[in-house]
């Protein structure tokens, strides 16, 4: 049994990209992990080939399904897979920093009481690969800090991509609403706040969201 499952949805990611995420997940510090990849029906030959051949490493935990059915019902296969009592997200055509892992998983194991742990994350020009600016997120999610966020014209407090998740408090919430196109992350976080589930960000930058490839 991994000590974190890394949960992974894609579709239609060309290969370069693909190549560069294996790349940085493969280098990260922290190795006992497992890959929960899920390709939501690509069409495109070049990704799938590449999908294929990562899938051949042990580590990885592959489900082809026959059509698309959206990102919010793919992520709940991905969940119905992972086998850890963590849960990491990653996607596809980002970067994970190479202590992006060891760092979540000893801030869960240091603190029992969070159940969602977010860090920042930097994005980049696919073109150039340059930085193009960082997250700012709350330490501490609290009531006051979403309503002041909402005050502001604008809620968001985690990122989707870099958090980590204990497996059964995501589950008890009903995963992802596999009805929404879009905006799945933020329905999850908004309903777990709601709960009252323990939601934290790390202070550094462990992830890289790549913009402009699409």
């Amino acid at each position: 049994m991994p000590t974190v499952s890394i949960k992974t949805s894609t579709y239609n990611v060309p290969t370069p990209i693909l190549a560069e995420f294996w790349q940085s997940l493969e280098t990260q510090t922290f190795t006992d992990w497992e890959l929960v990849l899920v390709d939501d029906g690509s069409t495109q030959s070049d990704g799938i080939a590449e999908l294929d051949r990562i899938a051949q490493d042990p580590r990885v935990t592959f489900v082809r399904l026959a059509e698309n059915v959206g990102t919010g019902a793919a992520r709940n296969v991905a969940l119905a897979h992972c086998r850890a009592d963590l849960v990491a997200i990653a996607d596809s055509d980002d970067l994970l920093l190479p202590d992006w892992l060891a760092s979540q998983v000893a801030y869960m194991d240091a603190h029992p009481d969070v159940h969602i742990c977010g860090c920042q994350l930097e994005s980049f020009s696919h073109e150039t690969g340059k930085p193009r600016g960082r997250t700012n997120h709350p330490p501490v999610v609290t009531p006051e800090v979403v309503q002041a966020q909402a005050d502001a014209g604008q809620i968001w407090f985690i990122n989707h991509g870099g958090s980590i998740y204990r497996r059964d408090a995501v589950l008890a919430l009903g995963g992802y609403n596999p009805t929404l196109r879009r905006g799945q992350d933020f329905d999850l976080w908004m309903r777990a706040h709601r709960a009252g589930l323990v939601i934290h960000n790390q202070p550094d930058v462990l992830y890289r969201y790549r913009r402009g490839h699409q």
